[in-house]
């Protein structure tokens, strides 16, 4: 499946999953219930979380397993933020924070896509009207912009890109966006020209 760190990787087997370490070969746990069949998604932080077609698992490699979510969640997107709160995007739009015990911090409907901060413990959050940077440990909006024709987001550095179509003018937009200045920028190309805006009125750019 993949590396938990430098050290241990997981293994799905024809039985079990388990881990091992790389250096001497042993195998250091095995997950009692996870059905390596079933393993849709996985992400390595605190603890191994994985998504089967059923249910949402957290694996506390000392201490066994919790489970978060029933039957009636389906498999979606799983991310650890940098502070070790679990983020899980289920197929119906259901978007919840959860400590590593377990215990669900929040959870907000709608949700169309979500990208967890590299360094931070933001994440950004897109629904059907608005794109929305959001604290991970309190759920609260920092700062939040219209989604438009948003197609993807996201982090690069401290800016978010949002890549989507440019409406009436044709060829793909990009908004560059700094949630902490809420400064926006523009970047267009259509009819082999380059457009950029930040404010009022758009720089045309001809040729290369």
């Amino acid at each position: 499946l993949g590396w938990l760190d430098e050290a241990r990787i997981l293994l799905r087997q024809e039985e079990s999953v388990s881990v091992w370490s790389v250096r001497s070969g042993e195998q250091l746990a095995v997950c009692p219930i996870l059905d390596p069949v079933q393993v849709r998604r996985w992400a390595c932080g605190p603890a191994v979380a994985a998504w089967s077609r059923e249910r949402l698992m957290l694996w506390s490699l000392g201490s066994g397993i919790v489970v978060l979510l029933g039957r009636e969640s389906g498999v979606g997107e799983l991310a650890w933020s940098p502070g070790g709160m679990l983020l899980s995007l289920d197929e119906s739009g259901r978007l919840g924070c959860w400590e590593r015990s377990g215990t669900q911090r929040w959870q907000q409907d709608g949700i169309v896509a979500m990208a967890v901060h590299p360094t931070q413990d933001t994440v950004l959050v897109v629904d059907a009207e608005r794109i929305a940077c959001v604290a991970v440990a309190s759920g609260q909006t920092l700062a939040s912009l219209p989604a438009g024709n948003l197609a993807a987001a996201s982090w690069m550095g401290e800016r978010v890109i949002l890549h989507g179509s440019a409406g009436g003018i044709g060829g793909e937009r990009i908004r560059i966006w700094e949630p902490e200045t809420g400064r926006v920028r523009w970047l267009w190309g259509s009819g082999g020209r380059l457009f950029t805006q930040e404010g009022d009125g758009p720089i045309v750019h001809d040729g290369q």
